[in-house]
């Protein structure tokens, strides 16, 4: 039994990691958020002192605000999740917790990698890992998906419904949108069981009914690409991607990959990929190559790579991720503005330190004032780091926590705060809230501040795509076991100057 625990531990450890970097949480429901209402203080972080959290999702639209956690227990070997819900417009907060009906923890356990926020639901991906070992001596993993109403948790009258796909063995990310008819099409990206090959997993309500249809997308070519996020906008769902490279070997070697300069974006109607794809027409994706801007222009095999709306009003969007410097001594972040995925007028660079991972970025509702989530080899607990394109000074604001370890963040219902979900040392969950415009009023966080470097924008070449589609079937949710905690917290910082 000690060593099953010691397997699992192993295992949890892996998934954490794979959520990490190719996967975790996405960006935030800021597409949606209209609620103005103006929180008392600044800054606070809260201890919820009865719930323990490896990873974590946060997130908020107009109508819902979700924290998920999981953490495994080391002694039963059950991977629990704990969602926190509320609504806009009301105190009440309530705590469920779902094993996604593992008995013991011997068979199973699940890990999710994303949540996104669409009217009054709140939809999740992730991953199932066996405990057992395959043919090939690997562990049996497939993508899961599921969903909940959170007025209806909060009611005490609703359920929590998932299904497992094992033509998938992992989904990653997820985007949702309303298709025609009224029928919701959820869009996870992920990987193909059987060939590893990048998948888009597309599943439509019926309108109403019990029963959901599915298909699996997968691109003929390009091949040896990574679907590394998907986001819904008011007009489309985009999808970026990029390169697998055959190392990770810097500019300058002889074998150097030039995928690591390159990435690509793709753009859907609302009823996604399946629907918008003719294969009677010559189809092209935006493919962009980084050339050797400011020596910035190095992003590692598989990084992590982010959407995350801007302005929204007039469907921009951003694309942001890690980079390394050419003489391999510094690292930073790359951020992109599109208006279109044809072409973006400039760009901007700024250092934090070497192996960057973006983890999340977001934008405050119909505002270029952007805040990214990352880590490094220096900020190994996290940093956020906040700016604003449409501001001449060119700022950037530095927000570390020292022992704290941050993983998720959203715009808040309430004002022009964000909430960043993560944990303490000792693995209890904390949610920590910063208003990110009036930054120069005391805060919980440590505060620095640099510039960002502008550089020149670039047009996108045409790259040849063809697209090809698997297994359309219906399937039924399934039900998981609820538990309802009891909510213990405790505020374990607080500035308030307004």
């Amino acid at each position: 039994m000690k060593q099953l625990r010691k397997r699992l531990r192993q295992l949890v450890a892996v998934v954490v990691l794979l959520s990490a970097t190719e996967a975790t949480h996405a960006q935030v429901d800021s597409a949606d958020n209209m609620y103005n209402a103006i929180r008392a203080c600044q800054s606070i972080w809260t201890n919820y002192s009865n719930f323990k959290e490896t990873s974590s999702i946060v997130r908020s639209n107009h109508n819902n605000y979700v924290v998920h956690t999981q953490n495994m227990d080391e002694h039963s070997g059950l991977m629990s999740h704990t969602f926190i819900v509320k609504t806009a417009g009301s105190y009440t907060e309530k705590a469920f917790t779902t094993y996604f009906n593992s008995a013991d923890g011997t068979d199973f356990f699940v890990s999710l990698s994303d949540m996104r926020l669409f009217n009054d639901t709140c939809y999740f991906c992730g991953i199932k890992v066996y405990t057992y070992v395959n043919w090939a001596g690997e562990h049996e993993t497939h993508g899961i998906v599921g969903y909940f109403v959170p007025k209806h948790m909060l009611a005490d009258t609703g359920s929590l419904f998932f299904y497992e796909f094992d033509e998938t063995s992992n989904l990653t990310r997820l985007a949702i949108s309303m298709a025609t008819s009224s029928k919701v099409l959820i869009s996870a990206i992920g990987n193909m069981s059987t060939t590893n090959t990048a998948c888009i997993l597309e599943m439509l309500s019926s309108g109403g009914g019990p029963q959901w249809e599915y298909w699996l997308d997968t691109l003929i070519t390009p091949q040896d690409v990574v679907f590394t996020d998907i986001m819904t906008m008011g007009d489309s769902l985009r999808l970026l991607l990029q390169y697998e490279c055959a190392n990770d070997h810097p500019y300058g070697q002889n074998d150097y990959d030039n995928g690591h300069q390159l990435f690509m974006l793709d753009r859907f109607g609302h009823n996604g990929c399946r629907a918008s794809y003719n294969p009677m027409w010559v189809y092209y994706m935006a493919h962009y190559n980084m050339g050797f801007d400011g020596d910035c222009f190095f992003h590692f095999n598989k990084a992590p790579m982010r959407f995350s709306h801007l302005n929204d009003r007039d469907n921009q969007f951003g694309v942001a991720f890690g980079v390394e410097e050419a003489d391999g001594n510094h690292g930073g972040l790359r951020m992109f503005p599109f208006r279109h995925e044809w072409s973006y007028d400039s760009c901007i660079y700024y250092r934090t330190s070497k192996r960057v991972e973006i983890k999340e970025v977001g934008n405050l509702h119909r505002t270029s004032t952007m805040f990214l989530l990352s880590k490094d080899n220096v900020h190994t607990s996290g940093m956020v780091t906040s700016f604003d394109l449409s501001s001449g000074t060119h700022d950037v604001t530095r927000l570390t926590t020292g022992n704290y370890v941050m993983n998720s963040l959203t715009q808040t219902f309430v004002g022009n705060h964000i909430d960043i979900s993560g944990r303490s040392s000792s693995f209890g969950l904390h949610v920590l809230d910063q208003d990110i415009v009036n930054l120069s009023l005391p805060s919980c966080f440590l505060k620095t501040t640099q510039e960002y470097t502008t550089l020149p924008g670039r047009d996108a070449a045409l790259l040849y795509a063809k697209w090809d589609f698997w297994i359309r079937d219906k399937f039924f949710w399934g039900k998981s076991v609820v538990y309802k905690p009891e909510i213990v917290k405790d505020p374990v910082c607080e500035r308030c100057s307004k």
